[in-house]
Formats: structure tokens, C-alpha cells, sequence
């Protein structure tokens, strides 16, 4: 709430940035889910998942810098789709 009227860029970018890490954990949520009933479209999905957590972890460097939570999120959600990756090729997924 800004006590000013004064609007600052920050509450502009909330709605994009809110939305980004929504898609990001449910999208995830809902491929890990997939990945564990062996569906082929997991792979998608967490793909999608992947590319709203870029957007997440930019807008959250842009306004915080590098931290080890942002870096750590990306390499989770990287390990998941890769992961993802080899087990449609490998046809374990349905």
C-alpha cells in the first residue's frame, strides 16, 4: 500500500512477476505430478514451468541481485526437466 499516491515501478511489475512464480510452482506441481503417473506430457509442462521461473528469476535479480535461493530454484526446476527429458526418451513415460 503506498501511503504517497506515488506509484513506483515495483507494484507495477507485481502482476507479471506474481502470475510468473504461479505458472512456475503450479506448473511444476502439476509436472512432478505427471511425472509420477509416467505421462508424456510432463516433459511440456515442466518445460513451461522452466521458462516462468527464468521470468521469475530475472524480475527477482533485476530487484534483489543474485541470491542463492533464485540461483538454486533454477537449477531444481533445470534438474526436473532434464530429468523429464531422458525419461520420455528412454519411453518410461506414457
Amino acid at each position: 500500500m503506498l501511503i504517497s499516491g506515488k506509484s513506483s515501478r515495483r507494484t507495477e511489475n507485481a502482476l507479471w512477476a506474481t502470475l510468473a512464480f504461479g505458472f512456475a510452482v503450479f506448473g511444476g506441481a502439476v509436472g512432478c505430478i505427471l511425472m509420477l503417473l509416467c505421462r508424456s506430457v510432463a516433459a511440456p509442462v515442466l518445460a513451461f514451468s522452466l521458462v516462468a521461473t527464468v521470468v521469475t528469476v530475472i524480475q527477482t535479480t533485476s530487484a534483489l541481485g543474485m541470491t542463492p535461493s533464485t540461483l538454486l530454484a533454477l537449477l531444481v526446476w533445470a534438474a526436473l526437466f532434464w530429468y523429464a527429458t531422458i525419461a520420455a526418451r528412454k519411453d518410461w513415460l506414457r
